[in-house]
């Protein structure tokens, strides 16, 4: 692991998975963007890539450093589409909602992804 992710780790310790997942992401997006990479279900790259990009779907941050984390993968997922492709409705839109309700939350202001994409989810 490099300084920079082990720096993001002091004192994070409710985040340090996220933190891990998120540094790892762009890694894996740079794999299945590979010319010739294969996007299925039984690639071993897709299915990694797949797994990271729910887990930090799934996150909801507990700290500053997670939120951060969680912007920098999403940061790199929105520049990892194709040239062509707009990230509206793209997962780094998604996060980007997500992270307005994770700082909402951390700082007392709403739940923790109590919406998405502007849809309850009552």
């Amino acid at each position: 692991m490099s300084a920079v992710v082990d720096g993001l780790f002091a004192g994070n310790a409710a985040d340090a998975e996220l933190i891990r997942i998120c540094a790892e992401h762009p890694l894996r997006i740079d794999a299945i963007n590979e010319p010739g990479a294969d996007c299925e279900d039984g690639n071993p790259l897709w299915v990694a890539y797949t797994e990271s990009r729910d887990a930090i779907s799934d996150a909801e941050p507990a700290t500053m450093a997670g939120i951060l984390a969680k912007c920098r993968a999403a940061k790199y997922e929105a520049r990892g589409l194709a040239p062509e492709d707009d990230p509206e409705g793209s997962m780094a839109a998604t996060w980007a909602w997500d992270i307005m309700n994770d700082l909402l939350f951390l700082y007392g202001d709403a739940e923790p992804h109590a919406m998405t994409n502007g849809a309850s989810d009552t």
